[in-house]
């Protein structure tokens, strides 16, 4: 009788243990609902002049090339930024925030 009990003893505190667990995890996912409600934050003005002109150059080649215009490019050719020197009409290498040409600003 001894044999029996020891091995229905560990089968039990494994019952036990995942019974318990199920009941924390469900509690701590219960927990995660709700939340504070959001707000957005209002566009911060840079105070410097900005390059606003639309980018009317030649098609990007590859999704790379979007990412990196819409990512990079987008945020660093302002004239307050990148753009007032690393473009085609100043030369500064690397010229990469040129606006006649996405794909050659990117390579």
């Amino acid at each position: 009788m001894t044999k029996a009990i020891g091995i229905a003893v560990p089968a039990m505190q494994h019952r036990v243990r995942t019974a318990l667990l199920a009941i924390v995890a469900g509690a701590a996912m219960a927990a995660c609902g709700g939340g504070a409600q959001t707000t957005e934050n209002p566009q911060a003005s840079s105070g410097g002049s900005n390059n606003d002109t639309q980018y009317a150059g030649p098609a990007v080649r590859d999704a790379d090339v979007l990412k990196f215009q819409q990512e990079f490019w987008t945020n660093a050719k302002g004239t307050d930024r990148c753009g007032s020197c690393h473009n085609e009409v100043t030369a500064q290498v690397p010229m990469f925030v040129r606006n006649d040409d996405i794909n050659l600003a990117y390579d």
